[in-house]
């Protein structure tokens, strides 16, 4: 679960940047940069019809983690207002936290397959000393 929940987290960190670089690059709007985004990074991000506010609103709802759905929600009020330093600004600041999330989501999911590897070869040894 946690996982899925990072390479969730790692797609959108990704969209955050790609919108930044876009609006740094052309300054084009959301509408454009949704229209104009690599087929492989909408499929990632899950990218909502409605735009690239959808696709981070419904993100910010589907995500467990909470300091990434608070970024998350924040960036989404924020994200397609204002000049363009403040969203370059806005999505690289939203992506170093994701960054951040994502890195913990991967250490605990690898913490977790660990601890499940571990608890299972203890089982399996038990049976054997239980049935020698």
């Amino acid at each position: 679960m946690q996982r899925i929940e990072a390479a969730r987290v790692s797609a959108l960190c990704d969209l955050l940047l790609y919108v930044g670089e876009q609006v740094a690059a052309y300054c084009m709007p959301l509408d454009e940069i949704a229209q104009n985004m690599p087929p492989d990074l909408a499929q990632r991000c899950g990218l909502h019809p409605e735009g690239i506010v959808r696709t981070v609103v419904e993100s910010a709802d589907q995500i467990t983690d909470r300091e990434a759905a608070a970024v998350l929600s924040r960036t989404a009020e924020r994200l397609g207002r204002g000049e363009a330093e403040d969203q370059i600004a806005l999505c690289r600041t939203a992506a170093a936290t994701l960054e951040a999330c994502r890195d913990r989501l991967t250490a605990c999911a690898e913490r977790d397959r660990r601890t499940r590897a571990t608890l299972c070869m203890t089982g399996g040894l038990l049976v054997i000393i239980l049935l020698w």
